[in-house]
Formats: structure tokens, C-alpha cells, sequence
């Protein structure tokens, strides 16, 4: 007597998940780009005022080349 059974539900494919949404620890592009642009005002010793929060979003939805830039110009290096 045979007692494996077979379902007769379709065999679903598996999802594919982005890599960073696999390493809760890696930030998102954005996020690493906000952090790093609060941490360089930081160390120069800017406080950022509550309407420069705004600027910073914006500035971290810009691609890496820019906020390299950004963060050289913040840093004078």
C-alpha cells in the first residue's frame, strides 16, 4: 500500500525576494545616504535645524555620485 499522497494544488514558484529585503541590516540606498549625510553634518558640527530634515530627504534620493559629492563638500575633503 502506497501512502504518499500527491496534492492536486499546483506547485506555486518561489518568489523572488530582493536582496536587500534578505539582510535587515543592509540599509536601503536612501536611508544609507540620509544616515550618512546626518553623520557628516555631525562631525563638522552642524546641527541640523528641523527644515534641513527636509533638504536631507531630498538629497537622499539623489544617486551616489552627488551625495559623494554632498558629503565632499560637507567635509571639505
Amino acid at each position: 500500500m502506497n501512502t504518499t499522497q500527491v496534492s492536486a494544488l499546483p506547485r506555486r514558484a518561489p518568489r523572488r525576494t530582493p536582496r536587500w529585503a534578505l539582510d535587515p541590516y543592509r540599509p536601503l540606498p536612501a536611508d544609507k545616504h540620509r544616515l550618512d549625510l546626518h553623520a557628516a553634518l555631525t562631525t563638522t558640527g552642524i546641527a541640523p535645524l528641523p527644515g534641513d530634515l527636509d533638504a536631507i530627504k531630498v538629497l537622499s534620493t539623489l544617486d551616489d555620485a552627488t551625495v559623494r559629492t554632498v558629503l565632499r563638500w560637507i567635509t571639505n575633503r
